[in-house]
């Protein structure tokens, strides 16, 4: 692959995982508000970019 390709997958990668994860967390959360799963979300993401780094 060249390293335009493997620029290309991981980006779709992460995008995918992004996607599975707000699928995930508004299957877990159906009753929240847009509002209450938004901050929701930016509270989940934010604990794992916490953890990662």
């Amino acid at each position: 692959m060249s390293s335009e390709q493997r620029l290309r997958k991981a980006l779709e990668l992460s995008d995918l995982a992004k996607r599975l994860f707000v699928h995930g967390l508004r299957r877990r959360f159906p009753a929240l508000s847009r509002d209450e799963f938004h901050r929701l979300l930016l509270d989940r993401l934010d604990k794992c970019h916490n953890r990662i780094y």
